[in-house]
């Protein structure tokens, strides 16, 4: 009994070895996000139309946002719309920085879309969806 017992749990063991394995962006997943990107991750961010409607307040993560000087750089070229009350970075979360915005008024995408290629960002995330130019959005 206890041989069978040992045989079974061996055979799930293996299976599981070998669907874990198998499992795709497990652990070795590949960045194909560019350096300088920016991800937005917001459950109204899907449509920026709608997200820009209703929000004044929100957080933006530059990936590998580069030196402490690019950084800085990067901040006051943002920094430096009117439409702006505020924008100071955040913590960092691995090879994200957040950056909080805070916005006089409502905006919309086309502001948006701006200041982004303003500050010299070229690509975006918008929660899981795919990179891309930030023109395409």
């Amino acid at each position: 009994m206890k041989k069978i017992f040992l045989l079974i749990l061996l055979v799930l063991v293996s299976v599981g070895f070998y669907n874990f394995s198998k499992a795709p962006g497990k652990f070795h997943q590949t960045s194909a996000i560019p350096p300088k990107t920016v991800y937005l991750k917001h459950p109204l961010a899907a449509n920026l139309d709608v997200f820009f409607a209703q929000t004044t307040v929100f957080t933006l993560y530059i990936f590998q946002s580069g030196s402490t000087q690019d950084l800085k750089l990067l901040i006051k070229k943002l920094s430096q719309d009117k439409a702006l009350n505020s924008c100071v970075t955040g913590s960092v979360n691995g090879d994200f920085q957040a950056v909080e915005v805070s916005l006089k008024q409502i905006q919309n995408k086309a502001w948006f879309v701006k200041w982004l290629k303003n500050a010299g960002l070229q690509t975006i995330k918008i929660n899981s969806d795919p990179v891309k130019s930030i023109d395409a959005i």
